[in-house]
């Protein structure tokens, strides 16, 4: 039987519905966090540095699609590469 996550301070982390997009990662676009749910599939990680007030913006918009934050970070960054493409 396995135990429930916790916190740093010892309290269970609440299990949250996720949504995974249904294109890869590299593709991802806000509305696609919209979409219906699809299986978690594994992913290789990067760590990447950013500064707290950008990671809280990040977090909003990852509890505003009900999604994570990893997700929500991609498809920002995907969006912003594809207008300033557009731009170019």
């Amino acid at each position: 039987m396995s135990r429930p996550r916790s916190t740093s301070l010892g309290g269970p982390i609440a299990a949250r519905q996720r949504r995974a997009p249904q294109v890869p990662l590299s593709q991802v676009r806000m509305h696609d966090l919209l979409s219906p749910t699809q299986p978690e599939r594994p992913r290789p990680g990067r760590t990447v540095r950013l500064p707290a007030e950008l990671l809280d913006q990040v977090k909003q918009v990852a509890d505003r699609y009900g999604t994570s934050k990893t997700e929500a970070l991609i498809a920002l960054i995907n969006e912003g590469l594809a207008a300033a493409k557009r731009r170019s």
